[in-house]
């Protein structure tokens, strides 16, 4: 499973921009780089606002454990959407509350690569490295999702890329593999049972100008047209010929995307309805962040299924798609997975 740094919220507490992660570089496989720190050049003052308000959450909260200072950030009862949260301060406070608390720093250490805020919702995606599952000499990138929706300067509502915890997992001490692996603390951390708190229904944030309505349409041309009805066809007329795929279980190229999903797609006349629809599309900019409703199976029990947010995220620009996140990496999992 992977936990985004909030998951928190605790993240995603995966929901996306600012110079580069202080990390080893995985030049093992140069067709998946590093994310260049990014943000959108959309956002109005009081959106910045936003990013910085959930900056100094995860800054003070989450990454210097003053669980004190959680009040100043979230609603007392905030919703929350990780599979291993509870909703509501006081649970957050008391899930957190297990780690003594840190100075805290003057910036945020690890931050996002890429940020943004929309109307009441702010995106973080952050980056992370991991060990190649079958060559541990070698290192590669991925990334995980968190989104929050905001209201008077507070957090109201979060989602974020993680799945359900395994029961009774060990105890992991974080601080040996670093902050930016906070994931993998939470995954011992968090061993609380899935609450199966409400989905929101499908919402469109940021669509309200023609220039963010033709992005997002390009952005649909790659999920919807290409993936949902099969035409890869259409990857080199809405793909940049330099195409960036942040998914490290994808070759990292235009020809690759189209030479990997080519021989599994079955062509069907496209329509305007999603055949998997979004449930929270958010556009920014050059940004369209897509969150989707995802069944997975329970790792507490294989036979029933919980819902979990799953994330895609594309930079559009001179009409075309340049670059592509969501939450995949290479761990090997078992159940949930």
């Amino acid at each position: 499973m992977k936990l985004s740094k909030f998951s928190l919220i605790a993240g995603a507490l995966t929901l996306a921009a600012f110079a580069a992660i202080p990390l080893p570089a995985a030049d093992d496989d140069p067709t998946h780089p590093a994310t260049k720190v990014q943000t959108s050049d959309a956002m109005t003052g009081a959106e910045k606002k936003e990013v910085r308000t959930a900056e100094d959450f995860w800054r003070e909260v989450i990454q210097a454990h003053h669980v004190d200072l959680a009040k100043k950030y979230l609603t007392a009862d905030f919703a929350e959407h990780n599979p291993n949260m509870e909703s509501g301060l006081v649970n957050f406070q008391k899930a957190m509350g297990t780690q003594p608390p840190k100075a805290i720093a003057k910036t945020l250490d690890p931050a996002p690569v890429v940020s943004f805020a929309r109307g009441d919702y702010v995106v973080l995606v952050w980056q992370h490295q991991d060990k190649e599952p079958k060559d541990p000499s070698k290192m590669y990138y991925w990334n995980s999702f968190d989104v929050l929706k905001m209201q008077n300067g507070k957090i109201v509502e979060h989602w974020d890329s993680d799945y359900k915890n395994p029961p009774q997992a060990g105890k992991y001490d974080h601080e040996t593999k670093g902050d930016d692996n906070m994931k993998r603390f939470w995954i011992a951390l968090i061993a609380m049972s899935f609450i199966g708190v409400t989905m929101i229904a499908q919402v469109s944030i940021g669509t309200d100008s023609a220039k963010d309505k033709e992005t997002l349409e390009i952005a649909k041309k790659e999920f919807k047209d290409l993936l949902q009805y099969g035409h890869i066809e259409m990857a080199s007329q809405w793909m940049a010929p330099t195409y960036i795929q942040h998914n490290p279980n994808v070759p990292g190229s235009r020809d690759g995307f189209i030479e990997n999903f080519g021989p599994r797609m079955h062509p069907e006349p496209i329509k305007e309805e999603w055949k998997r629809p979004p449930t929270l599309v958010i556009v920014s900019g050059p940004y369209v962040l897509l969150m989707t409703d995802q069944k997975a199976k329970d790792p507490a029990d294989p036979n029933k299924q919980y819902t979990r947010d799953h994330f895609d995220m594309v930079r559009v620009g001179d009409g075309k798609i340049q670059e592509h996140w969501d939450e995949a990496d290479k761990i090997p999992h078992g159940p949930g997975r």
